[in-house]
């Protein structure tokens, strides 16, 4: 067992993270899942609105990137710290 100190707002960003993450990996998917339907089914946006979808995920996963994606940076080098020095155990 390991114990991880976090200051509380490095840690309420990390449990802010950890909870809107999934939603954001769902969300991500239900649109390219969206887009190859529209597409294998035959239709086939516009140029314009191609981009208007690719703009709007790029900027949201961007934020999430610095948001979402800062907390966990954050998390895994003090988890990465905690678990230095303890040996990687292989699961038989």
């Amino acid at each position: 067992m390991i114990t991880i100190s976090l200051p509380l707002d490095k840690a309420r960003a990390l449990q802010k993270a950890t909870e809107n993450t999934p939603y954001l990996l769902s969300s991500a998917a239900n649109v390219f899942t969206m887009l190859w339907s529209l597409t294998s089914s035959g239709f086939a946006p516009t140029e314009g609105q191609l981009c208007a979808v690719y703009d709007l995920c790029a900027r949201a996963l961007d934020s999430a990137g610095e948001k979402e994606g800062h907390a966990l940076a954050i998390f895994d080098m003090e988890l990465r710290d905690a678990l230095k020095d303890h040996a990687e155990e292989v699961a038989s």
